[in-house]
């Protein structure tokens, strides 16, 4: 790691790419067709990654108080750096953290953030990978029906404004909504008005300007009942070939997990092989054009990897339920990773590793206790999944193939799966021909 990695905490400018340095003086070109190589020598912006912030609350406690739109509680932002050491929790409605360094990738800078809820009519565990800004990406898991309630995060960290076309994409059709955010400014959308109470859409939205930070946070009951909350990132774009874990399926009779699949531009076949340790299952199915799918997952009880192989791109993801406590998460596909270092959120965590490789791997697994590091090996069969209890600052996980990882929180006070990306800016070495 490098050791001279500065960090910084609060909103500031994304420029677009570091300094550029010209290594070699440019030669005289004397024909059209002579070609000259430069060496460039690009030195990368300060990484930024940004937390969505604390639970977002619409009507207050009760539900009855119209107009109201407030965020409870605080976020508890957990930081994997040692090198990073805020005098006091870092807590915030939203958080932006900043590091200089070279190396560009969760091993400069990660972090994630958790909350417990515990409101009249919301209680659970809320947790999320920290991501950097976008200018594009999709969300899976809208539902406003009764007892789910969706609402998009919306912030700007930037010093200057943006246009975000917002693309709803329900079983009807689809609809486009035009917005500003200012400098700086964040937007709590309640989703109910604008999806017409629709049980299942589509989120898609594009930033005409700088890249911005956008979440979705859901709220799930039953009469009065709470049964849980989730936070998750957007996903990048539809494509035809992904991988979601971990899925966790409880014993028969309970709740299964739902997959959702939504085919935005063609009819879509889809085969989905769900593997874990004791072997592997297929479904088959059809989706039509600009059509949802909703798939319970009977499956034997276990962990299972979700492989999704379509001959159109769709969108994909999968709610996890919860029974002891009640609660709910939205699995995201995962980004396929060599290596990885997380933050330890404050609850009982377990580290899931997925392999999805014809053949075994041994993980390095590296734990930040404190001041003290530990180091083990994980073997991990060829298409299984393994969880392994964590503790500490951070966790640190490589392969020579690339793997998924995620945490998965069961605590007593809730449940909820955080699951990473790679964080980087342009910067490194590259030739550039000159003709």
């Amino acid at each position: 790691m490098n050791r001279g990695v500065k960090f910084l905490l609060g909103a500031a400018v994304v420029s677009a790419i570091g300094a550029l340095t010209i290594v070699p003086e440019v030669p005289t070109v004397t024909s059209q067709d002579s070609a000259v190589a430069l060496e460039v020598s690009v030195e990368p912006t300060p990484l930024r990654i940004s937390c969505p912030g604390s639970f977002v609350e619409f009507g207050g406690e009760s539900g009855v108080d119209l107009g109201s739109i407030e965020r409870v509680g605080e976020a508890a932002v957990s930081v994997a750096q040692a090198e990073y050491q805020p005098s006091d929790p870092l807590t915030a409605d939203f958080i932006e953290l900043v590091a200089e360094g070279d190396d560009q990738s969760t091993a400069l800078l990660s972090a994630s953030q958790a909350q417990f809820v515990d409101r009249e009519r919301a209680t659970g565990l809320s947790a999320t990978f920290c991501e950097q800004p976008a200018t594009t990406g999709w969300f899976i898991s809208g539902q406003s029906s009764v007892g789910a309630e969706t609402v998009l995060l919306l912030q700007n960290p930037n010093a200057i404004d943006t246009q975000l076309v917002l693309n709803l994409h329900l079983p009807g059709g689809i609809t486009q909504e035009r917005l500003t955010l200012g400098a700086g400014q964040e937007r709590l959308i309640g989703m109910a008005p604008l999806a017409g109470l629709a049980p299942i859409y589509a989120i898609e939205f594009e930033s005409l300007g700088t890249p911005i930070v956008a979440a979705i946070q859901q709220r799930f009951s039953r009469g009065l009942t709470p049964l849980g909350v989730s936070t998750s990132m957007a996903s990048a774009s539809v494509t035809t070939d992904q991988w979601m874990t971990p899925v966790a399926v409880m014993a028969e009779g309970y709740q299964a997990p739902v997959l959702r699949i939504y085919a935005p531009q063609e009819r879509a076949e889809v085969i989905v092989t769900a593997f874990s340790a004791e072997g592997s299952e297929i479904i088959r199915q059809v989706v039509a054009e600009q059509s949802f799918v909703e798939l319970p997952l009977e499956l034997p009880n276990g962990l299972y990897a979700l492989k999704l192989q379509s001959d159109q791109p769709v969108l994909a993801g999968v709610l996890n339920p919860s029974l002891e406590p009640l609660d709910h998460a939205w699995i995201a596909p995962a980004e396929a990773l060599a290596e990885v270092t997380l933050a330890i959120p404050s609850y009982a965590t377990d580290l899931v590793i997925t392999n999805p490789n014809a053949v075994a791997i041994s993980a390095n697994v590296e734990l930040l206790q404190g001041q003290r590091r530990s180091i083990q090996s994980v073997q991990v069969e060829p298409l299984s999944v393994v969880a392994v209890p964590v503790t500490g600052r951070s966790v640190s996980v490589s392969s020579a193939s690339a793997i998924f990882t995620a945490l998965q929180i069961r605590d007593p006070l809730g449940y909820a799966v955080i699951i990473p990306s790679e964080n980087q800016n342009a910067g490194s070495q590259m030739e550039i021909i000159v003709r």
